[in-house]
């Protein structure tokens, strides 16, 4: 596993897996020019495994600051999105380890938790994370 910088190569290798059936969304050129331009910045980390010299999964982390409060004091909050992995390389466990990895940036950024929003339950409460009460598909994982 590791974190992707969006080269010309992954970017070409992103753009491939994007277009498999029940990726969340259509990666343009346009879309990969702003991806690669926040994954400058550290505040957006996006990582990935290759199988067989093929990008088999993907995920990412944003981590932002919101006014500090009770749970979250330090205002650095991490948020994960778009953790896919290829069918041909599911039940592998793949998404967990990048689910793992994402949890370990946020936790290397000072994030007092990560949250997301979901229906793949199963995944994340397997990485600890729990819903958040006002929110069915909300859930977070303290850190």
């Amino acid at each position: 596993m590791s974190r992707l910088h969006l080269n010309e190569q992954e970017m070409q290798d992103l753009i491939k897996l994007s277009k498999e059936e029940g990726f969340p969304c259509e990666l343009t050129e346009e879309v990969m020019t702003i991806l690669a331009k926040n994954v400058a910045d550290d505040s957006f980390q996006l990582y990935g495994e290759y199988k067989d010299r093929q990008l088999a999964s993907i995920g990412a982390i944003s981590i932002f600051l919101v006014f500090p409060c009770h749970d979250s004091p330090s205002g650095l909050i991490g948020h994960i999105s778009g953790v896919y992995t290829s069918t041909k390389f599911r039940h592998h466990g793949l998404s967990a380890a990048i689910v793992d990895q994402l949890i370990a940036a946020g936790r290397e950024a000072g994030c007092d938790y990560v949250c997301l929003d979901s229906t793949a339950d199963e995944l994340y409460r397997n990485a600890g994370f729990i819903h958040a009460p006002e929110n069915e598909t909300r859930m977070w994982h303290p850190l």
